[in-house]
């Protein structure tokens, strides 16, 4: 099959006219037809329309030739007028194009590919080490998940509710801190896991 996808400006690929006629087995002439179509109603809505281009072909003498962009949205449209058979082509084709997007295709992209996982693995681990610290310095307050592994049990033991509740019951305020897991976790002072759930080793000294 013809590769003729390219990307718009906001990087989304885009479908090319002449690739849905050659999935549908329609006319090019004819698909530009509905596109021109669905372009009128865009307009009507305001909504933004499909990207116009050009191409050429060695049989016309390099002439050039209009042909049509769509985005995914753009192209369903389009297809809602035509038959399930067509429709399922066109979306498994858009299934491939979103599936080979992902993957880079040269050396630029894997590179950027390659700094954007070293970024988000550096950014984990400021977290890491920013809970670390915020715990290490407000040791009287720690987290459902802190001390659920340090007497060795399930999280699910701890309710936050009742400990926000007891919280505000005695006075204690309840700090945050980030987190790998979560965009951040509460705090609870450790004397308001002792009113709550007094069996539990809360020694972390």
């Amino acid at each position: 099959m013809t590769e003729l996808m390219k990307f718009d400006a906001n990087n989304k690929a885009t479908m090319s006219s002449r690739e849905i006629a050659e999935l549908t087995g329609k006319g090019h002439r004819h698909v530009l037809r509905d596109i021109d179509k669905l372009n009128e109603y865009y307009e009507k809505l305001t909504m933004p329309k499909c990207e116009q281009g050009f191409y050429t072909h060695e049989r016309t003498g390099n002439q050039q030739h209009k042909e049509y962009f769509l985005t995914k949205i753009q192209t369903l449209d389009l297809m809602t007028g035509y038959s399930i058979e067509l429709r399922i082509k066109v979306n498994r084709r858009w299934e491939e194009l979103e599936t080979k997007k992902q993957i880079p295709t040269t050396y630029k992209d894997a590179l950027i590919a390659l700094v954007a996982k070293i970024e988000e693995t550096e950014q984990l681990a400021l977290q890491v080490n920013n809970l670390e610290t915020v715990l290490d310095i407000r040791l009287d307050w720690v987290s459902i998940i802190k001390i659920a592994q340090f007497n060795k049990v399930s999280e699910k033991a701890f309710d936050w509710h009742i400990l926000k509740t007891k919280s505000k019951e005695l006075g204690y305020e309840i700090k945050r801190a980030e987190s790998v897991r979560y965009k951040y976790q509460n705090l609870y002072h450790l004397n308001v896991f002792r009113a709550c759930y007094p069996k539990y080793n809360y020694n972390l000294k």
